[in-house]
């Protein structure tokens, strides 16, 4: 269970950007007074701008020739929405090319510290790269949408020439090329470092005769990237390649990805010509001609890729289906339909996905590929495709899905609201483990500073641990000792990689209510008949001298209350003064009743007095 955190640009944000520099607004709104500038090229390249300046765009659609072709002029600046975390906030910083140019150019040797972070780059238009083109220049490129942008000749979203950027959280979506990377294409030399990017339906395809390859990225001449934490769907290639192309002595290091229903004629995840590949922890799933035709999800040309600790499945191509051809390439510790002759600990079993058909393709908990991948790799400091930890069992999953438990404790807050001093009220705080892997709940107990007016009346024994999908309830009482708001609260500490100690804030208010004094004469009465019948009470003295007794008090607090009744509020007093002194326990006068309830019997008749204000 993962919570969302909106933080202030105004606080920066951003813990790896000093704040050092200036910080700059552009508003295309020229109403705003507090803006310095209204187009984001002039703010980029005002003399004024030096490095490490940060320049903040509001939100909104920012189109014509100064918002478009951004060119950094080597500035090591960081160019940033207001808000780069939140997704509304990319969704609505809009850099619009119109088709009329590129988002971007960097070609001034940019390096890390050149920041675009957080906006949505679409209709840009260009031979090489339609998004932005990089060119001798490594900058950041980090939380952006490219959308809809065109590659005339390459590169829809981005095209590398010589660089290694890095991109991160970034999402490719219907971006297209007329002959290859529609996502991204890297040329001589370029090895970005591209992490937790989604490449979704990204088009490379062209009517005219040529290579088409590469829907979601191309990689060519001597470009290695590092692809992790990846997903590469629904991507086309007229050619090869519909989620990865690689060529002419491109290795590629392609770890914990997944590449669903793309498609090519040959290669329809990835396709390697001439290429060695490195490719650890990923998922191929109904994919056509899955990294070379004919081979379904595999095949050799001229390649001798590694494969490790992959989900190899349900793909299609010329038999055999799924890996072609079954020597050379070195596949170890992997799952392959029909098996796989030529490779170590590979197993032919269903991997058992959550739901193919909504392309939930996290592992069930009983799935195979658990704890079943290479014992002795090295995962340090690796995440998941969700970016949980690598390994949280045994041993290393195979695929892309790391299985691993998922706390939720509902409700996350509760208020008792008013409960009586004296009384006690009850609810219900469930622990549920949503992910596919047991949940060891570790400790269960309230915070330091919480009242002692909380307690856990039930709980399973802790330490504990959930299956998934189950559920423990945990009974928390509040039975308040005061009157006034009081507060706790419950703390529950677990081995979810994600969020390892949950907190339920828990509240209340003690009450006293004030109970008329003709009540409490009703009250008095139905206490002695109750007690009466339980034989906690009786008239003191042996036979007929103790049943005048009990009914001399009887007749007093019926006095009482008749007098209460007809406001004779000190005679009543008088009537109680004495009914209290005949059940106070002291030998002089002798009480006239006996028995353990005696005692809150007369707590009852003073406290009438005390409504009362008798002296």
């Amino acid at each position: 269970m993962k919570r969302f955190k909106i933080i202030s640009v105004l606080i920066c944000l951003l813990s790896v950007i000093p704040c050092m520099g200036a910080t700059i607004i552009v508003d295309a709104n020229t109403a705003n007074p507090s803006a310095d500038f209204n187009n984001i090229k002039d703010a980029i390249s005002s003399p004024t701008t030096t490095d490490d300046d940060i320049i903040v765009v509001n939100p909104g659609i920012y189109t014509g020739a100064d918002n478009r072709d951004l060119d950094f002029l080597g500035k090591a600046i960081t160019l940033m929405s207001t808000n780069p975390n939140d997704p509304d906030i990319v969704a609505t910083t809009i850099i619009n090319c119109e088709n009329l140019g590129r988002g971007f150019l960097f070609f001034s040797g940019e390096d890390a510290n050149s920041i675009v972070d957080g906006f949505t780059i679409t209709n840009g238009k260009g031979d090489l790269g339609g998004g932005m083109q990089i060119v001798n220049s490594s900058p950041t490129v980090r939380n952006c949408i490219f959308s809809g942008n065109i590659g005339n000749y390459v590169g829809g979203g981005i095209y590398c020439n010589q660089s290694s950027p890095t991109v991160k959280n970034c999402i490719f979506i219907g971006n297209s090329s007329a002959h290859g990377g529609a996502g991204m294409y890297n040329y001589t030399n370029s090895s970005p470092n591209v992490s937790n990017c989604n490449f979704i339906n990204n088009s490379a395809y062209t009517n005219q005769t040529g290579v088409c390859s590469g829907g979601g990225i191309h990689n060519r001449s001597d470009s290695s990237p590092t692809i992790t934490n990846c997903k590469f769907i629904g991507n086309t290639a007229k050619q090869d390649g519909g989620g990865i192309y690689n060529q002419t002595s491109s290795h590629p290091n392609v770890t914990n990805c997944t590449f669903i229903n793309n498609s090519g004629r040959g290669g329809g995840g990835i396709y390697n010509n001439g290429c060695n590949p490195k490719i650890v922890n990923c998922t191929f799933s109904k994919n056509r001609t899955n990294l070379y035709n004919p081979g379904g999800a595999i095949c050799n040309s001229a390649s001798s890729p590694e494969i490790v600790n992959c989900i190899i499945w349900d793909n299609k191509g010329t038999s055999p289906s799924e890996i072609y051809p079954t020597t050379l390439l070195t596949v170890s510790y992997c799952d392959v339909k029909g098996g796989y002759p030529g490779g170590t600990n590979i197993i032919n079993l269903d991997p058992l996905f959550v739901d193919p058909d909504v392309n939930d393709y996290h592992l069930q908990p009983d799935s195979p590929c658990i704890d079943a991948g290479d014992p002795c790799g090295v995962y340090a400091g690796q995440t998941d495709i969700d970016g949980e930890p690598r390994v949280f069992g045994n041993y290393v999953d195979m695929g892309s899905d790391e299985a691993c438990p998922n706390i939720e404790a509902t409700p996350v807050e509760y208020d008792f609201g008013d409960v009586e001093v004296g009384t006690s009220a009850m609810t219900i705080v469930t622990i549920s483990n949503l992910g596919n892997a047991g949940l060891g709940v570790n400790s269960l107990g309230f915070t330091a500073g919480s009242s002692n007016d909380f307690s856990i009346t039930a709980s399973p024994n802790i330490p504990a641990v959930i299956e998934p999908n189950e559920f423990v309830d945990v009974e928390i009482t509040y039975s308040p000792s005061v009157e006034g708001y009081v507060a706790a609260v419950l703390e529950v500490a677990s081995d979810d990689p994600d969020e390892s100690v949950e907190q339920i804030a828990l509240g209340g208010a003690g009450v006293i209510t004030e109970i008329p004094p003709s009540q409490q004469v009703v009250d008095i009465l139905a206490f002695i008949d109750t007690s009466l019948e339980l034989q906690t009470l009786a008239g003191a003295g042996p036979g007929k001298s103790g049943e005048g007794r009990l009914g001399a008090l009887i007749n007093m607090i019926e006095a009482a209350g008749d007098l209460i009744e007809a406001e004779l509020f000190e005679e009543s007093c008088q009537q109680l003064h004495d009914a209290y002194r005949r059940t106070d326990g002291e030998p002089r006068p002798p009480d006239f009743v006996s028995g353990e309830a005696s005692a809150e019997l007369a707590e009852m008749i003073q406290n009438l007095r005390l409504s009362l204000e008798c002296e």
